[in-house]
Parts: structure tokens; C-alpha cells; sequence
């Protein structure tokens, strides 16, 4: 007969699957673009901020989703227009995404 897995163990699996998986928690995620957890909540809720994985309940970030956004968020001073649609939420300063990911999953 099995026995229901204890907390340690859902936490240990959950700790081994993003970095298998290589994807960030929201936490992470805010604390590198300079956000709060619940600012990523309200842009999940109205289809803005970066792409983002579901597992379960559970919402997760790749890297490169996050990336990518940064990416589209790009404004060269100077011109009229952003170099692509931007992101209205998009941090003011990108210098705070300067965050080591592979350092942080070690």
C-alpha cells in the first residue's frame, strides 16, 4: 500500500523539477525585473508581462520567456516609436534584470 507523500518530499520533487526544468518562481522572476509577485499576478491576469508555465496551480517562468520580453520592451532614445510594441508594464529600468539565474539555482 503507498503512502501519501510527505511535504519534504512534494517540496524536494517541486525544488528538482525547476531545475530540470530550468523555470524560475514568480518571486524570482519579480525580484529580478524589479516587480512584486502580485504586479505579475495582475499582468498574468490581463494577458501583459512575460510568458509564463502552469503547473497545477503553480505559475513559473522560463528564462527565456523572460528574456524575450525584455527584449520587446527595447526603446532606442531617440526614436518616436519603441523598436517593438511594447509592454506597458514594463520595468522602468532593465538594469535590475541583471540577476544570474544559474547562480541563483545553485
Amino acid at each position: 500500500m503507498s503512502t501519501k507523500p510527505t511535504t519534504e518530499e512534494l517540496e524536494g520533487r517541486a525544488t528538482q523539477l525547476r531545475f530540470d526544468f530550468d523555470i524560475k518562481t514568480e518571486d524570482e522572476v519579480a525580484l529580478a525585473i524589479g516587480v512584486t509577485p502580485s504586479t505579475l499576478t495582475v499582468w498574468r491576469s490581463k494577458g501583459e508581462g512575460p510568458a509564463y508555465v502552469k503547473l497545477g496551480k503553480a505559475v513559473f517562468y522560463r528564462p527565456s520567456d523572460v528574456q524575450e520580453w525584455i527584449s520587446r520592451c527595447r526603446v532606442t532614445p531617440g526614436a518616436s516609436q519603441p523598436d517593438e510594441p511594447a509592454n506597458d508594464n514594463a520595468p522602468d529600468s532593465v538594469a535590475t534584470v541583471g540577476v544570474d539565474y544559474a547562480k541563483d539555482a545553485a
